[in-house]
Parts: structure tokens; C-alpha cells; sequence
């Protein structure tokens, strides 16, 4: 026997009420068609579900072990089609992208821009340090991370997204600033003003200069503030280690500096996007991924940057 779901709604309505006219009103259907419904559901189930008494209804005995079962198959019903409804709408993804990396990381900077422009899925944006990203990675805390340190990991995928070359700057006013390039024995005469140890694009400066093999002098040690405060002073007696995307924001609009590269040495910083290994994030994440180095390939393009 087939189940008639609006049976079942006729019933569970009289019963609230235990009153025709009264269900019949909530139901929005006449009395008459109420009246046939619950006789054509009795007919079906081969017993009554009422006793009626000079007008008044009452619950028989197969009705009162009928009604739970009545109320779950009803409440399944809703549940089933909220679910549907639920389905049929656009599935939004969450992804939940970190930054790792100095305060005047490319990514940091720019990608956040057009971020909010991907409409595919919410991106929640946080910023973190490079000893952060691995740790959060690992404990599902967050998706993604575009970090300017790369990770290696057995349970991580990373993928370089850009590299930026990172030269020196000096002052117009310094002795080498007319060269063309310097040579390691140049650097290592200059006295550099830095960031402190515990920034990241220090420890990046670090670790490219102990690989490379420079011999470097740091003069002065600064937060960000006052290393910004030392850009605008303009000391010609010191120089910065810059990429040429931050030497163009920050030290280009004072006029007084310029940008050299480093002979013989390959230094860059290489910014990475990583995430853990699993098809469902392979899945998951392509098309964001596509979508981001397309966006940073067309930007870095026409900014007249290499990638």
C-alpha cells in the first residue's frame, strides 16, 4: 500500500485540533474535502481513525499507535525536502587562506585585492607568522597558505605562485650607487640598515646571504616603523636589501635611491602556496589555484614584473 503524504498531513492536522472545521481552516481546504480525505485514508488502511460522537472526535486505538509514526514519516518529509532545497542552491566553498610572510609581502599587499573578487568561495583571510603556517596546516586549522618561506613537508603540497628578485638599495649619494651592478666584494663594504632577526624578510635575508656566501654588515637594527622612518632620512653612508617591487612602493617615491643587482649571486625571494596532500584537496582547491596564478600572472605582467 502506498502512503499518501497528504494523508498523512490531513490526519496529523485533525488530530491537533480533533476538530474538522478547525483543521480544515489551517489547511486551507473545505470541510467537505477534509472529511473525504481522512474516510479515503481510513478506507486504505482497513480501520478507522477516529470515533465521532454527536460532532465531537476522539483517537480509536490503531490510531494512537498509528500517530508517532505518522508524526516521524512527517517530520522526515520536511527534513527531506529542506535538504533538497539545501542542494539545489549554489554550493559555496570556504577557504581559509593564510599570509606568512614580511609586512611588505607581495601577496599581503595585492593578492587580497582581488581575492574578494573570486566568487566561487569565501575566502577568510588571516595573517600569520612563517613558524605559524606549518603547525596550522598540520592541524586543519586552516586551507591554504601563500607564504614567502617555503615549507617542506612529507603531508604538504606547495606550489610556487612568483618569485621576486631582491637586490640593493642605496642612495643616490653612495659611493656605488653609480655602479651597474655590485659584486660580492661591493656588498660586503657596505653597511646595511635592517630589520630586526624576528622579521621574516630578515631571516630571509639571513639565510640567502650564509647560502650565497656574502660577507654582510648591519649597521643598524629597526621595527618596521622606524625602518621606514630611515628610508625617508636618507643616510647615504647606508644601504637596504629590498625585492623591486617593495623598493618601487617604498623607496622609489622619495626620488633619492636606486636599485642594483647582485652579480654572481641568485637571490630572490620565492613565494609559495601550500596546503595538505589529499585528492579531495586537489579537488578542492584547482580551480581556486588556477584562478589565483592567472590572476597574479596577468597583474605581475602588467606591473612589468618577473614572474
Amino acid at each position: 500500500m502506498g502512503i499518501n503524504y497528504n494523508c498523512i498531513y490531513h490526519f496529523l492536522t485533525v488530530v491537533k485540533y480533533l476538530n474538522i472545521n478547525q483543521a480544515a481552516k489551517e489547511l486551507y481546504i473545505t470541510q467537505p474535502a477534509l472529511s473525504l480525505s481522512i474516510s479515503r485514508f481510513e478506507k486504505e488502511l482497513g480501520f478507522p481513525l477516529f470515533y465521532r460522537d454527536k460532532g465531537k472526535l476522539s483517537l480509536t486505538e490503531n490510531a494512537v499507535e498509528l500517530l508517532p509514526y505518522c508524526q516521524q514519516m512527517y517530520k522526515d518529509s520536511n527534513q527531506l525536502q529542506d535538504k533538497i532545497e539545501e542542494l539545489q542552491k549554489p554550493q559555496v566553498t570556504t577557504i581559509r587562506l593564510c599570509f606568512s610572510g614580511s609586512e611588505h609581502l607581495f601577496s599581503s599587499l595585492y593578492v587580497s585585492d582581488f581575492l574578494t573578487a573570486y566568487e566561487d568561495a569565501d575566502i577568510q583571510m588571516s595573517f600569520v607568522s612563517a613558524d605559524q603556517v606549518l603547525p596550522l596546516l598540520l592541524q586543519n586549522q586552516i586551507d591554504i597558505a601563500i607564504s614567502s618561506n617555503s615549507i617542506n613537508h612529507l603531508f604538504v603540497t606547495s606550489e610556487r605562485l612568483y618569485h621576486e628578485p631582491i637586490g640593493i638599495v642605496l642612495p643616490k649619494a653612495h659611493p656605488l650607487s653609480g655602479a651597474e651592478f655590485l659584486t660580492p666584494e661591493q656588498i660586503s663594504a657596505i653597511s646595511f640598515i635592517t630589520l630586526y632577526p624576528t622579521f621574516d624578510f630578515r631571516r630571509l635575508i639571513d639565510e640567502l646571504t650564509r647560502e650565497s656566501h656574502l660577507n654582510i654588515s648591519y649597521a643598524y637594527e629597526y621595527t618596521y616603523p622606524e625602518y621606514d622612518q630611515q628610508i625617508i632620512r636618507c643616510d647615504p653612508r647606508y644601504g637596504f636589501f629590498s625585492t623591486r617591487q617593495n623598493f618601487e612602493d617604498n623607496f622609489c617615491p622619495t626620488g633619492e635611491y636606486c636599485f642594483l643587482e647582485v652579480q654572481d649571486v641568485s637571490m630572490e625571494r620565492v613565494t609559495s602556496l601550500s596546503y595538505l596532500i589529499s585528492s579531495h584537496n586537489n579537488v578542492r582547491y584547482a580551480d581556486f589555484i588556477k584562478y589565483l596564478k592567472q590572476t597574479l600572472t596577468e597583474f605581475r605582467c602588467s606591473s612589468d614584473t618577473t614572474i
